[in-house]
């Protein structure tokens, strides 16, 4: 099977089911919550805590790893953040927490950066934030600037006019009618999605798509100048202290960054991407990405795969997500200020509805009311 089809696959199926190095680490010793700064900010250490400085209970994780090794649920790691403060990580391997702070041998995990996971299609969501940062900055005008604008220079006489509708907005929300796609790194991200037949008129339905992840991506390095993955690195991971040796990022043979599946990234890292967010784009006080872009990101615009979803985010009442291929999920509670980082090997019919129950019952469940 060629690689284009094998990562239409993989976009298709992440779609349909997706909601239903070290960093050094300072372990202190059981204290009152009073005596923790309400919000702590992991920049350049993190604080480990037991669960009770935080309001949550031990018992109650434990009783989650209890469920997890009892259903052969096949997470690689667990990081479990409130108020900036792990309160609990491990990494598991055959349904058990391990000793060692890395990934066991998995195809999602490079051997030579084994701190790295693959967190697929969580790439869109980290995609739809450098948008945000690009608008602010003035680099790209509004979400009704049309795709045609950006790639007039690869437009050929074929392709359908309709395609010349597409707007930002339709790239962010899947209504752009274009399909599923997926590319390998010896193609052309922007001239294999271009390239693409559309499904529907623009903006009058909703369908999973790698593909409007790839031009958002092009459109970044076409309108500011630099690769999508250095833009990312001078304007998001480096404010909030996520260092270059904690993540890589796939990009063509035209050095077109993937914006829909090619980060790989260690758990902390990606947590402080969800820590930001809980903080409505601000990290100890310094504004990385727009308020208000953080709040239309993760408000319902339209539902995929009978989901709600906003700006590459997926959205339900409780919580919102980035969500990946096999379970790789950046989970966001607002009400609780928790962020949870699953990494997995799960198929693709059986981790939503375990990670909802673990959510609901071991983790907001363990909240303990002050």
């Amino acid at each position: 099977m060629e690689k284009k089809y094998i990562w239409i696959i993989v976009g298709v199926i992440s779609a349909s089911l997706i909601l239903g190095i070290s960093i050094p680490m300072l372990m202190i010793p059981p204290q009152s919550k009073e005596q923790l700064p309400k919000t702590f900010w992991p920049t350049d250490e993190w604080l480990t805590v037991n669960p009770e400085d935080q309001n949550m209970s031990s018992s109650k994780l434990e009783d989650m790893y209890n469920y997890i090794q009892e259903n052969s649920v096949n997470l690689h790691s667990v990081l479990i953040i409130r108020n900036g403060y792990i309160v609990d990580e491990n990494f598991l391997e055959n349904y058990i927490p391990r000793d060692e702070d890395y990934f066991a041998p998995s195809w999602m995990v490079p051997t030579y950066a084994n701190h790295m996971h693959h967190v697929f299609s969580c790439t869109k969501s980290i995609t739809s934030l450098l948008i945000g940062i690009a608008i602010e900055m003035g680099y790209i005008d509004n979400l009704s600037q049309t795709i045609y604008e950006f790639f007039e220079d690869y437009w050929k006489p074929s392709y359908d006019d309709r395609k010349k509708d597409i707007t930002i907005l339709h790239l962010l929300t899947m209504t752009s009618g274009f399909p599923a796609g997926g590319y390998s790194t010896d193609q052309s991200y922007i001239e294999e999605s271009l390239d693409e037949p559309l499904s529907f008129d623009p903006g009058t339905n909703s369908s999973y798509s790698n593909t409007g992840c790839f031009l958002l991506s092009a459109i970044i390095n076409i309108t500011t100048g630099m690769k999508t993955s250095e833009f990312a690195r001078e304007y998001l991971f480096e404010p909030i202290g996520i260092s270059q040796e904690d993540w890589f990022w796939w990009e063509d043979y035209q050095e077109t960054t993937n914006g829909a599946y090619g980060l790989h990234i260690s758990p902390r890292a990606v947590a402080k991407i969800g820590i930001l967010c809980l903080n409505n784009g601000s990290w100890n006080s310094t504004q990385v990405v727009p308020e208000e872009w953080i709040f239309e990101s993760t408000t319902p615009y339209t539902e995929v795969s009978s989901h709600g979803y906003g700006y590459l985010w997926w959205v339900n009442p409780v919580y919102y997500l980035a969500g990946g291929f096999n379970g790789q999920w950046i989970t966001v509670i607002p009400e609780y200020n928790i962020v949870i980082i699953f990494t997995a090997d799960i198929p693709e019919d059986y981790y939503t509805s375990r990670y909802n129950y673990i959510i609901k019952e071991f983790i907001i469940g363990g909240i303990i009311e002050s």
